[in-house]
């Protein structure tokens, strides 16, 4: 059977975010014994381990996902373990929202807004990358092969972002 639409447009919740910043290789090792997985070391790309998810940043930044009533648990494991050295532990739970985009048709619909090359041999599960969607800025990753997206922007701009994702997925319907 042909499915002609994307599956969906949900927005998650229960979602928390530290921001982790710090470098060397003695931090990488520290921050990993806490999380008790490794953060991701490829550019724009993600580790996921359980409940945790650790997106790529930049050189020595990352955004960690995980249910939002583990985030006091995780920041003060991570701030025990780093202790001693020049790093950043910040919950940004409430700085922005997170929409699922789901579905056979859900590469096209970003594709009409998104100037990322989204082509499965470009961008693919684990993939990870801060973009723009029109106007509002995203972080997007891709979550699996369907091709599910999540799609974080700041909360000012959940609602225009729902909005031209609905109006760019007529097309589908």
């Amino acid at each position: 059977m042909l499915q002609r639409c994307f599956t969906g447009l949900i927005e998650r919740t229960g979602l928390g975010a530290l921001n982790l910043r710090g470098s060397g290789e003695a931090f990488l090792a520290a921050a990993s014994r806490a999380l008790g997985t490794s953060l991701p070391a490829e550019p724009n790309t993600t580790v996921n381990r359980g409940d945790l998810l650790a997106l790529w940043l930049g050189p020595d930044e990352w955004l960690l996902r995980m249910p939002a009533d583990q985030v006091e648990a995780r920041a003060s494991a991570l701030r025990a373990a780093l202790d001693d050295r020049r790093v950043a532990v910040v919950d940004v739970s409430d700085r922005a929202a997170t929409l699922r985009l789901s579905g056979v048709q859900a590469r096209e619909v970003l594709a009409q807004g998104c100037p990322l090359d989204l082509h499965p041999r470009a961008f693919r599960p684990g993939a990870c990358a801060q973009s723009r969607y029109r106007k509002a800025a995203i972080l997007i990753n891709q979550v699996d092969d369907i091709p599910t997206y999540d799609l974080q922007t700041p909360r000012s701009y959940v609602e225009y972002l729902w909005d031209i994702l609905i109006e760019a997925s007529r097309e589908f319907d």
